[in-house]
């Protein structure tokens, strides 16, 4: 398996990060995790065009993390992408409300698929499969409706863990434990938090509880990255870690 960081950055438009967004490649499968704006055009640098995408799974509602879905929908209204397989969404409870008003609003018959069937399931917290792939998802206190999500192809495999935005909880804890690959946001720095994010020190809090292999910080707002995030995360989870950069691929074996 392998995930790629496609944007790893906010609702703040910057030269270096994208909007949230990354791809796992898991059982044949391409699988789009929160797909903020740019994040299609990421994915293209990647060698995944619209025609590829066979999942997208989203961790909440914000636009920052599921905005190109509408790019996405849109694109594949092209006549290149007749016949494509099925694409299916996967997104917390409710997401169906927020398709429904984007396929039956003014944008409506441009988005609404002719030539390909769009599959919409709507999930809570459980095991999923995804055309061979096991998805467990996990909530996570951000919003309602947030999930945490763990990849893996076969029980006892390698595990790629999301975390999606959250503050520090239980449920983050469990989204993480023992993966061999977790990507963890960062998102606001210790002097300043705001919101239902987390601090450099309360993703150090998460990581030591959690144990994974590898730890992978993402979704910076620019005044995170004026702390010095690494010895502060360092100073209090013990494994490796590492900053998120946009195109940047890690693999699980």
């Amino acid at each position: 398996m392998e995930m790629t960081v496609l944007g790893s950055g906010t609702a703040i438009p910057r030269p270096d990060r994208g909007s949230p967004g990354c791809l796992v490649r898991a059982g044949g499968r391409r699988i789009l995790v929160d797909c903020g704006p740019g994040t299609m055009r990421a994915a293209a640098a990647q060698g995944v065009g619209p025609g590829d995408v066979d999942f997208v799974v989203v961790t909440h509602f914000h636009p920052d993390h599921n905005l190109d879905l509408l790019a996405l929908l849109f694109a594949l209204g092209n006549r290149l992408y007749r016949g494509r397989p099925p694409l299916a969404i996967v997104a917390p409870d409710g997401f169906g409300e927020i398709l429904a008003h984007w396929l039956s609003g003014v944008q409506g018959p441009w988005l609404a698929p002719e030539h390909y069937e769009l599959e919409l399931l709507e999930i809570g917290e459980g095991e999923y499969d995804l055309g061979g792939v096991n998805l467990q998802a996990i909530h996570v206190e951000h919003t309602p409706q947030s999930l945490g999500y763990r990849f893996s192809e076969r029980p006892g495999g390698p595990v790629i863990a999301i975390s999606g935005d959250t503050a520090v909880c239980d449920g983050v804890v469990a989204v993480g434990r023992h993966a061999d690959l977790f990507l963890l946001e960062c998102a606001v720095p210790d002097a300043d938090p705001f919101g239902k994010h987390l601090t450099p020190a309360t993703a150090a809090e998460v990581a030591a509880r959690a144990a994974p292999k590898r730890l992978i910080l993402t979704h910076f707002y620019p005044d995170v990255e004026a702390e010095p995030i690494l010895d502060v995360v360092r100073a209090g989870f013990a494994g490796e870690v590492e900053l998120a950069e946009d195109g940047r691929t890690w693999n699980v074996f």
